[in-house]
């Protein structure tokens, strides 16, 4: 082969990893651009899925390739973190504990109604209404104890997560 065609070879094949890259660039974007019209800025769940997205792709990466020698290990820690984070974007936690509550007192529905003098009535005897408030209390305390153990995860491990 001669000095010209081993240039030439190795122009086009320079140009197809370039065209390559430039595909996947395009292709990333797209990703984001689609993920990134399904959602409002001001939406505070917003910033909880930007983050959860991110680090999907990233364990998805790093499953995929396994590009780091702890990739297994890796790929479970964040997988913890995705696990939190779905359960707080998902935000049934009241619902939950509103639930068990009702079960435990055998009341089948909260129900509501706005009485004649324009105050919220529901199913909950009086003297249960403590409980069930606290109940409520229970159930936005477990989500906040979520979030804060998928940050604390992250603070812990995410160093590792690019070696």
């Amino acid at each position: 082969m001669t000095i010209h065609a081993l240039k030439k070879t190795s122009i086009s094949r320079r140009a197809t990893i370039r065209q390559k890259l430039k595909l996947m660039k395009k292709s990333r974007i797209k990703e984001w651009k689609d993920f990134l019209n399904s959602d409002d800025d001001y939406d505070y769940n917003y910033v909880l899925k930007v983050l959860r997205y991110k680090l999907f792709r990233l364990r998805t990466h790093i499953v995929t390739h396994q590009m780091i020698t702890d990739a297994p290990k890796v790929a479970k820690e964040i997988k913890e973190v995705l696990d939190l984070l779905d359960r707080v974007i998902e935000d049934k936690h009241e619902e939950r504990a509103v639930a068990a509550f009702l079960k435990r007192h055998g009341i089948k529905d909260i129900g509501g109604r706005c009485n004649g003098d324009g105050e919220w009535e529901n199913n909950i005897p009086s003297e249960l209404n403590s409980e069930y408030l606290e109940a409520v209390s229970d159930g936005r305390e477990t989500r906040r104890d979520d979030l804060k153990e998928a940050f604390a995860l992250m603070a812990e491990n995410i160093w590792g997560w690019w070696d």
